[in-house]
């Protein structure tokens, strides 16, 4: 049961990481929001603690997205460990790049490689 669980903490925390990259809001913005540090929210985003329903719901309400879009395609895959330090620091560069242009064309850029596959 706790392995279903802890990829469940996972996927969660993968979906704010994603709504939060998707909207350009940082960590530490949030992270203040909820009054927190900006080490247990990264925490929260790798599903290493679990995200309490009150501070979803804050976080919901902070990046301006309903529980059913929150929810709607949220995948339980159980991506490697690898997989997620990968995609956090491609979003860690990614939010230090400040030409929105370049931001755009990287999108695009992983939207096509990802039709691909």
């Amino acid at each position: 049961m706790s392995d279903k669980i802890d990829i469940l903490n996972r996927a969660i925390g993968d979906r704010v990481w994603k709504h939060r990259v998707e909207t350009g809001v940082s960590r530490s913005q949030i992270a203040k929001y909820l009054n927190v540090s900006h080490q247990q929210f990264e925490k929260y985003e790798k599903g290493l603690n679990r995200i309490s329903a009150g501070a979803l719901s804050a976080i919901m309400e902070y990046l301006s997205i309903s529980p059913e879009q929150f929810f709607s395609d949220l995948k339980i895959d159980g991506n490697t460990p690898a997989q997620r330090r990968m995609c956090r620091e491609l979003s860690n560069n990614f939010m230090r790049i400040k030409e929105p242009k370049f931001k755009r064309l990287l999108t695009i850029t992983a939207k096509v490689l990802a039709e691909k596959d």
